[in-house]
């Protein structure tokens, strides 16, 4: 499981692995498997049974032993309540963030020309669509991590990514921050999502 990145912060960490070992490998990467052996038999598809391997062997990596559990809702949380957990994956990636005291969401998604024809579902006419090496495509994918992130991290159902989540004016860059207002509340909170750009995906993220 090639590690592509894994970065530690003041209050949170975060590691992205890119996933070519077979499911008996992943099975193995984790101390804890025998807690999730019912858990597994219920899965079906070969490639969502790699998936879920892949999910617990990188937060075996990151945090030994520690179990997910889920929310009514769908969210991720660790049985012992020791961190703050959000998951993503997409294709053969996948992402994790902890945090021991903040709240956190993550999004991975990867890079594709399909993005733009679903574009206006999920970008209002005040947002910007910009040029990045090229082409929009890596900022309409920004757009549509960004609000994935903001989604997780409000943690409500019923949003509507084009209605109720507006993302500010940014110049899109290899990494860098873009501002996000909900318009649900009457707090009508901004967000600053974090994002990371590499050679077929993307990645965004929050701290609260």
């Amino acid at each position: 499981m090639p590690l592509i990145s894994r970065n530690e912060y003041d209050a949170y960490s975060i590691a992205l692995w890119n996933v070519d070992e077979d499911e008996e490998t992943l099975l193995s990467m984790i101390s804890n498997r025998d807690e999730y052996s019912d858990e597994l038999q219920k899965i079906k598809s070969a490639f969502r049974r790699k998936e879920w391997l892949a999910v617990r062997a990188l937060l075996d990596s990151m945090a030994k032993g520690e179990k997910i559990e889920y929310r009514a809702s769908g969210s991720p949380y660790l049985k012992s309540g020791n961190y703050n957990i959000s998951i993503s994956h997409t294709a053969s990636f996948v992402s994790i963030i902890l945090s021991k005291d903040k709240r956190v969401a993550i999004d991975v998604e990867k890079y594709g020309e399909r993005v733009a024809k679903v574009i206006s579902r999920f970008v209002s006419e005040d947002e910007q669509i910009t040029s990045y090496r090229g082409n929009e495509f890596w900022s309409m994918l920004l757009h549509w991590s960004a609000k994935e992130t903001a989604f997780k991290i409000i943690d409500t159902q019923n949003v509507d990514l084009k209605k109720d989540l507006l993302i500010y004016p940014f110049v899109v860059a290899e990494k860098g921050e873009l501002f996000l207002k909900e318009k649900m509340s009457d707090e009508q909170e901004i967000l600053l999502i974090y994002y990371q750009l590499f050679d077929n995906f993307v990645m965004t993220w929050t701290v609260k």
